[in-house]
């Protein structure tokens, strides 16, 4: 069984605090993925995702902005990709 895991971003002192749920997933870099991180694949082919996790499908999906996929078919058809940010950050 994986562990749960949480973080939360405080958008005035600019860093993470552990709240926010992790997707259980890592990057190309090992870095943990979690709700709210924006992925994309290495290959750099202009393809960004948020992830999020959706109530009615009781699923993480990751939202590229034309499109929105299950996050195990974004990781499976992109099969490296890195943390680029978080909606919190910009």
């Amino acid at each position: 069984m994986k562990d749960v895991k949480f973080r939360v971003y405080d958008p005035v002192n600019k860093q993470f605090l552990p709240v926010m749920q992790s997707v259980g997933e890592k990057d190309y870099h090992g870095t943990e993925i979690y709700e709210g991180d924006i992925i994309a694949p290495v290959e750099k082919n202009g393809i960004d995702a948020n992830v999020f996790y959706d109530d009615e499908c009781f699923a993480w999906r990751a939202n590229t902005g034309s499109e929105i996929l299950f996050l195990y078919e974004f990781l499976d058809l992109y099969k490296n990709v890195v943390v680029i940010g978080h909606i919190y950050e910009n």
